[in-house]
């Protein structure tokens, strides 16, 4: 008995090192609209998504309907442009090397400060502190479940295909609704696609 239960403690030690060491594909963290927290992306399913919650580790069926928008596509606006999310988060990892991280709960004022070392020229007008509060509470999550260790995006690309992915990086930057998430050009209705790269269209059916 006690060998077995030394035995368990040096697989769940090994398991718990390994996980530490493990990048994370920003891909499969998403944001759902009207739920807290983050999810990570576990399959596929018939009627939408299984996501695992960052916050209780508990799994659900997100609905192919539900606004979901991965972190990877995620940006910031800047006074010159935008800075990914991917980046922004890379930063405060830096930084909270030297300083504690704020509580989303925290004074405004507070929240400010914080993101004006992290993002010096960001947009004031379009980076709301509800978004900043958001940003924090993301941090905290992510480095609470050691996933601070980002696999390396794939090299940008030219032609047509680049410019879809300046498109969808536009699409992901923070809008002046006050939440993340894809900005769809006027008049189109594109269906979206899973972590997976199935593509599910608006009814909720699954494209060809």
């Amino acid at each position: 008995m006690l060998a077995n239960y030394a035995l368990q403690e040096v697989v769940m030690s090994y398991i718990k090192i390994k996980k530490k060491h493990m990048k994370i594909d920003l891909k499969k963290v998403l944001a759902v609209s009207e739920h807290s927290g983050l999810y990570l992306f576990i399959s596929d399913s018939k009627s939408g998504v299984i996501v695992e919650s960052l916050t209780d580790k508990k799994r659900t069926c997100m609905s192919s309907r539900a606004k979901m928008t991965s972190l990877a596509d995620i940006s910031v606006f800047t006074e010159t442009g935008e800075v990914r999310l991917r980046e922004v988060l890379e930063r405060i990892k830096s930084l909270s090397a030297e300083k504690d991280v704020p509580d989303p709960k925290s004074d405004v004022g507070l929240l400010r400060s914080f993101f004006k070392e992290v993002i010096p020229d960001y947009d004031g007008e379009r980076f709301y502190p509800s978004h900043q509060k958001k940003v924090a509470e993301w941090f905290r999550l992510l480095s609470a479940n050691d996933m601070l260790e980002f696999e390396e995006e794939e090299d940008k690309v030219s032609g047509e295909d680049g410019e879809a992915k300046g498109e969808a990086k536009e699409e992901g930057a923070f809008d002046r609704s006050g939440r993340a998430g894809f900005r769809q050009p006027k008049g189109a209705k594109p269906a979206r696609q899973s972590p997976s790269g199935r593509t599910m269209t608006r009814k909720g059916g699954r494209g060809e």
